[in-house]
């Protein structure tokens, strides 16, 4: 499927709602193609992302410990940013220049930031969690937390407008 499917562009209706460059990503039919991969650089599953939204990842395909990654290989020293999404992910690197992974959800964070971690222990890890502070306990921000401190790294996350429809739970633009 992703050999098949050809470049992105910002016409992507998601791409386009979420006003980010269409980094690393591929379009098959009207599926957007998120490349899952492991520490090693091997493709294991894709994320796909349709217009409305909805995300699928392909059935049987792994997704603890892969991630979306850009650019596309792992420094082994300097700074990383690891974070939930494609978007965030494509958002982070645009403004910072700097490697990021996108874990894909944050019950994967830790699972990332370990295999990572393992792989390049010389690498100064960011977490990029989402503040997701209209949900109870704050899921972006918890496992951002922990898995910050499993690896001993730091942790960062977007602050609030505080408006009464405030949507800035992450780093790309609402």
């Amino acid at each position: 499927m992703w050999a098949r499917a050809t470049p992105a562009t910002g016409e992507h209706p998601y791409i386009a709602t979420k006003r980010v460059p269409a980094l690393g990503v591929r379009v098959v039919g009207r599926a957007l193609l998120i490349p899952l991969r492991t520490v090693e650089g091997e493709l294991v599953n894709l994320q796909r992302i349709y217009p409305d939204g909805c995300k699928l990842q392909l059935k049987g395909g792994r997704i603890r410990g892969c991630f979306y990654l850009l650019p596309t290989e792992l420094p082994h020293q300097g700074e990383l940013y690891i974070c939930e999404g494609w978007a965030t992910a494509a958002t982070i690197h645009a403004q910072t220049r700097l490697p990021v992974a996108a874990a894909m959800n944050t019950g994967n964070l830790l699972p990332v930031a370990q295999a990572i971690h393992a792989a390049h222990p010389g690498l100064n890890v960011v977490i990029a969690g989402d503040n997701d502070h209209r949900t109870h306990g704050n899921p972006g921000l918890r496992y951002a937390r922990e898995a910050a401190r499993a690896i001993d790294g730091a942790v960062t996350w977007p602050t609030v407008c505080g408006a009464a429809d405030c949507c800035c739970t992450d780093f790309t633009m609402c």
